[in-house]
């Protein structure tokens, strides 16, 4: 295949207005700026420890919430207590960066370890509460006095022995710092890349528009699908039209502050990422798989101008990165084989089939398999050539026409 070289790629989207302060039930809900840092009033305190409970309730207990309780106190969509806690817990020592959500909410019952960060998770998001044993986490309780210290200055933080814990409640939480790096981007890739993000780019917003308005703070308390999850789907479905592959297709929660949080999907390409934020569609540049992305630039289409720093967390709620680094994708899509490889033997007919129409039009998907002899190791390998045209499939039996666009996959 050819390569295209795309210069000063920035940001794509046919919808880049700011979002302003918006109405819900016939209130100004605050713009999320200050709320980011955790500057919250008692009402929206009170609101993020019911939330708190609600999400518990539903992990623990199997209880889905019917409405999420900061319903009408702030904009959900870029606001989510979910990792708010993470940061200052990780800095008592508490936890750790690897400490993954998945394996806190639901650890084995017989993991003394495991089941105690998970109670400590859990009474921060709750109360508000903050514990480190003198005896076995000595640095981290001098850490904790220290932030008590400085918190009384300001706040009303509230702090007392237990046993042989330190415990504070309401302590300011620690916010994530940006880190600096300048971000990059991508300018060579292949042309059928070229076609799938031009193809991304004209749908992303409809597919935000018609997903619904269910946020991710909203989804951990009902258990009702997010409008960022049936993004992925359907970008998913768009790229199996496009014959793209096994393109992974990820959600990706980015937080930044405290308390904020944007939904990502990104898409994984052979020759980079490609970064969507789920809540309207908008695409970043592509960006290298090692490099850094303009997470600001994301932000700055909501109105938020504060320089902060981020994390992206996968879906299992692990850390994926800190800053604007990211690494290459969790599931990596097969590697194209190798086009001057002709696969030896007979291969299996053509199947053809024409998937569901899409905004860049009809097209006639074959595919077909080679079995290969896997050297020095006994079993094969199935190797699938797939290829792709505009139109409807023709032949009898269907089949590739010239100028098809083929590739091969293991």
């Amino acid at each position: 295949m050819s390569r295209w070289v795309v210069l000063s790629w920035h940001l794509w989207s046919p919808r880049t207005s700011r979002t302003q302060p918006r109405r819900v039930g016939g209130a100004q809900i605050e713009h999320i700026e200050h709320l980011v840092v955790g500057d919250l009033t008692e009402a929206q305190q009170q609101a993020v420890k019911g939330w708190g409970q609600a999400y518990w309730s539903r992990i623990q207990a199997g209880t889905p919430a019917v409405q999420s309780p900061l319903a009408g106190v702030v904009d959900e969509a870029l606001f989510n207590p979910r990792y708010a806690t993470r940061l200052t817990l990780e800095n008592l020592n508490v936890l750790s960066s690897s400490d993954c959500e998945s394996t806190l909410t639901a650890p084995q019952q017989d993991d003394t370890l495991a089941l105690r960060k998970q109670a400590s998770l859990k009474d921060s998001m709750v109360r508000l509460k903050f514990a480190t044993d003198v005896n076995t986490n000595f640095q981290g309780t001098l850490d904790h006095i220290d932030k008590i210290l400085d918190a009384s200055v300001t706040s009303s933080v509230v702090a007392y022995i237990d046993g042989d814990k330190l415990v504070s409640e309401e302590l300011p939480l620690d916010v994530l710092v940006a880190s600096g790096a300048e971000p990059k981007s991508v300018s060579s890739l292949m042309q059928d890349e070229v076609n799938a993000i031009n193809a991304i780019v004209a749908s992303a917003p409809g597919y935000a528009a018609q997903s619904g308005t269910v946020s991710e703070s909203k989804k951990l308390v009902t258990g009702q699908p997010s409008q960022a999850d049936t993004v992925a789907v359907r970008i998913k479905a768009l790229m199996s039209n496009l014959a793209m592959g096994d393109l992974p297709v990820e959600r990706f929660d980015m937080a930044f502050g405290a308390y904020g949080s944007l939904p990502l999907v990104i898409v994984g390409f052979d020759s980079c990422k490609l970064i969507i934020d789920a809540t309207n569609g908008l695409v970043l540049a592509p960006a290298p798989h090692q490099g850094t992305f303009n997470a600001q630039a994301l932000l700055a289409n909501h109105g938020i101008t504060g320089k902060y720093g981020i994390r992206l967390y996968n879906s299992k709620g692990c850390l994926a990165a800190t800053g604007p680094n990211t690494p290459p994708i969790t599931t990596p899509r097969p590697p194209s084989y190798p086009s001057y490889l002709v696969p030896p033997g007979i291969p299996s007919g053509w199947t053809c089939f024409n998937p569901p129409p899409t905004v860049v039009g009809v097209f006639c998907v074959c595919t077909r398999t080679y079995k290969y002899a896997n050297v020095g190791v006994p079993g094969t390998w199935n190797v699938v050539q797939t290829c792709s045209y505009p139109g409807w499939c023709v032949g009898t039996p269907p089949a590739p026409i010239p100028g098809s666009t083929c590739n091969y996959t293991y």
